[in-house]
């Protein structure tokens, strides 16, 4: 799995052998069976340099922190009084 610059992930899909009495399956509709493009529209104020991505038991949770938002400037002005 790899993040690509404009804003998806791509990855291959591998043919798992399934284990005991239950099975769940969800398949999605690609151009190709084997690979696999799924695009995420960020906030505006998403910090794109900073996405982590795991895949653990078949989950994918990808993390993208926000960016800080720019400290408010004050401004103190004299007001005259006549």
């Amino acid at each position: 799995m790899k993040s690509a610059s404009n804003g998806g992930a791509n990855g291959k899909r591998k043919r798992e052998e399934e284990e005991g009495d239950c099975r769940y399956i969800r398949l999605e509709r690609r151009a190709s069976p084997r690979s696999f493009v799924r695009k995420f529209r960020l906030p505006k104020d998403a910090d794109a340099g900073a996405v982590a991505a795991r895949c653990e038991n078949g989950v994918l949770t990808v993390t993208v922190k926000k960016q800080q938002p720019p400290e408010k400037k004050t401004k103190s002005v004299q007001v005259a009084i006549a």
